[in-house]
């Protein structure tokens, strides 16, 4: 291991976070000590400060992508007067994702539709 006066300053605070781990013995800190490599110092720090104290999960990317391509969907629907399926095929969307996209989709639509009758 370095030496504490070698250390670069990222380093620093992955010593910090994974000895918040180790002393606190609580799994949810788990991974904090990667946070510095993938945020920087000011992400980090800004991300303490605004959620410190709080337990969050992070979608993966597959979440994203599936998310994502269901709100376009249903953005096409509205401004360009599409179908699910003609939106579908614009977006050239992998066709093992329909199915989850279908689902976050109607959620969305009762989410919008909902919204839309409390305003109307």
């Amino acid at each position: 291991m370095k030496s504490p006066n070698i250390l670069k300053e990222e380093d620093l605070y992955n010593l910090i976070l994974y000895s918040i781990f180790k002393i606190r013995e609580d799994p949810e800190y788990s991974v904090i000590s990667e946070l510095i490599y993938i945020l920087g110092k000011d992400g980090l720090l800004n991300l303490c400060s605004s959620l410190g104290g709080c337990t969050i999960k992070i979608p993966t990317i597959l979440e994203l992508k599936v998310f994502t391509n269901a709100l376009l969907i249903y953005y096409y629907s509205i401004t360009e007067n599409k179908s699910f399926n003609e939106s579908f095929k614009k977006l050239e969307i992998d066709p093992n994702l329909r199915k989850d996209i279908i689902e976050v989709y109607k959620k969305v639509v009762d989410i919008a539709n909902g919204y839309n009758k409390k305003f109307n």
